[in-house]
């Protein structure tokens, strides 16, 4: 696979994304109350602590929040939980239960995003 950046670069990855994503995100059918999550989700190296990036575009993110930061703690469950939510559907009873929904999705649910609890300040926390 090419797109994704596990063979090839991140430079590569971001090309396929941006040539993908530029024709959707100006389709007024495609950008109907759409949320599109895009993750590059770990780093190469162990000994470095892995920091999951995960972009939210579509025009269900309000004006206001748009090239804004959310740090609150979200995990790859979040994804499913978001959608979950969105949809008024069942959880699968398993890590998405307790997944914070994302921020911009909580808003509307009425979910609340849970802070960080660990005994471990999360900062220092390791998920490699």
């Amino acid at each position: 696979m090419t797109n994704n950046g596990h063979d090839t670069s991140v430079t590569t990855a971001g090309r396929w994304t941006r040539n993908f994503f530029t024709p959707l995100l100006k389709n007024t059918s495609f950008m109907d109350r759409t949320l599109v999550l895009i993750t590059f989700d770990e780093n190469d190296s162990y000994a470095k602590k892995n920091h999951v990036v995960a972009i939210l575009l579509g025009d269900a993110i309000p004006a206001h929040l748009i090239g804004t930061t959310d740090t609150a703690y979200y995990n790859h469950y979040s994804g499913l939980a978001t959608a979950e939510a969105n949809w008024n559907l069942h959880t699968l009873g398993r890590w998405d239960v307790g997944a914070n929904v994302f921020g911009v999705m909580a808003e509307k649910t009425g979910d609340t995003v849970r802070k960080w609890r660990g005994k471990v300040k999360f900062e220092d926390m390791s998920f490699n």
